[in-house]
């Protein structure tokens, strides 16, 4: 099974189960190679796995994909968020989580990937997060460590296999990941005051939404710093608010940065940027 694996669907996630008795049982190759040993229930379906012949002979696609949909993700003890294509979604725990945070952080990526499932599906995916156990679990497909962690990345890895061509994980630091960091804690809160006046705004573009209806609850003047993006859901509602003529503002690769510089790779915007004067009362600039 070791051996072959690479060319067999989910090999590796269909192992670990057997690699956990086999550990437990504590045998050695030399002293117990007559050792007589009944198969639990537990690993029996993937023995059956690896003893299905349309399985060994289906073999999997070579090479690295050569484009692929990005999910980013986070978890905290509060709750879960992503964003996929501009979208972002969030949700609470029904309870108090007593998981491990790591099994939150692998649980928001099947949450995640399920909710985009109509735009990801049939498309190479990469998730996204700050979690390197959720990224190891992923890509290795699962793990001998804990029960826990080998259950969700199971049914992450079964669901994906059903519905993507293929899903993998990188990991990427939390600084880069606050988005999903944002929505895992509830989303933009609504408990700092907003200042009278005219505001300047550069959200990320999942969080528009948010700023436009915050804007017209508050009855706000906004300086909108948005790419043109006249598909988005949101941007008829942006458009009723316009208060006077928006302006292209000029193309500039390193326009952004990441950390002060630090991160030597800028930020990709995608579109160029426009400057859209809104306000909630008819202001006109």
């Amino acid at each position: 099974m070791s051996a072959s694996h690479v060319a067999v669907p989910l090999g590796l996630l269909h192992m670990k189960k057997l690699q956990r008795w086999f550990g437990h049982l504590r045998l050695d190759p030399m002293r117990h190679k007559r050792h007589v040993l009944t198969v639990p229930p537990l690993v029996q379906s993937d023995l059956e796995y690896w003893g299905t012949p349309r399985v060994l002979t289906m073999g999997v696609p070579l090479g690295r994909a050569t484009s692929h949909v990005s999910v980013f993700t986070d978890a905290s003890l509060l709750g879960w968020g992503g964003t996929c294509l501009s979208q972002a979604v969030e949700g609470r725990w029904d309870h108090t989580p007593s998981l491990h945070i790591n099994c939150l952080e692998l649980a928001t990526v099947l949450k995640v990937v399920k909710h985009f499932a109509p735009v990801l599906k049939g498309r190479h995916v990469m998730v996204c997060s700050d979690s390197t156990t959720a990224v190891a679990y992923i890509n290795r497909q699962g793990s001998v460590r804990s029960v826990q962690l080998l259950e969700i990345a199971r049914e992450l890895l079964l669901w994906a296999h059903q519905n993507l061509l293929s899903i993998r994980a990188v990991h990427v630091p939390a600084k880069q990941n606050c988005t999903a960091d944002l929505m895992s804690r509830g989303g933009p809160q609504k408990k700092h005051p907003w200042r009278r006046g005219l505001l300047c705004a550069f959200p990320p573009v999942p969080l528009i939404p948010r700023l436009l209806a915050h804007m017209q609850d508050k009855r706000l003047r906004v300086l909108l710093i948005a790419p043109e993006r006249t598909s988005a859901a949101w941007f008829p509602t942006m458009v009723q608010l316009l208060a006077g003529e928006p302006w292209q503002l000029p193309w500039q690769g390193d326009a952004l940065s990441q950390l002060d510089g630090v991160i030597q790779q800028f930020p990709v915007i995608g579109q160029r940027l426009w400057a859209w004067p809104l306000n909630r009362n008819d202001w006109r600039a």
